[in-house]
């Protein structure tokens, strides 16, 4: 619509129209003549740099400051004969929507569905059970 409207203007004012379309476009992207002052704000490799406590407090926020403080605990355990991840889930206090959660979360955790007797396996939670 806009292209059949350009061809229908004659050769002048679409030429004069190109002219002012291109000098707009080179006005644009010319650097403006201002710049700031170069300051050099680059960091060094290997070159330590002071980070104010009260920084890191302000970018983590309340809420996890307070899940990294929450102690954790190491849960350890042995796979006995005819015990399922199931059965192993239920006894460490976690859900079954956590079982289903943990194996489909990749390819690689598909692996830990085969158990055998006496494997040793483990992982780290919180108080509250979450891990």
């Amino acid at each position: 619509m806009i292209v059949s409207k350009f061809n229908a203007l004659p050769r002048f004012q679409r030429i004069m129209l190109i002219i002012a379309f291109t000098a707009a476009m080179l006005l644009f992207f010319l650097p403006s003549g201002q710049s700031s002052p170069a300051r050099d704000t680059r960091y060094k490799i290997g070159q330590a740099y002071p980070l104010p406590i009260s920084n890191l407090v302000s970018l983590a926020g309340d809420a996890e400051i307070a899940s990294v403080e929450k102690p954790l605990k190491w849960q350890k355990f042995t796979v006995q004969s005819g015990e399922s991840l199931a059965v192993i889930f239920d006894k460490a206090g976690l859900s079954p929507a956590t079982l289903y959660r943990l194996i489909n979360s990749d390819e690689g955790a598909k692996s830990s569905q085969n158990c055998v007797p006496g494997m040793k396996s483990g992982w780290v939670s919180t108080k509250t059970g979450s891990w």
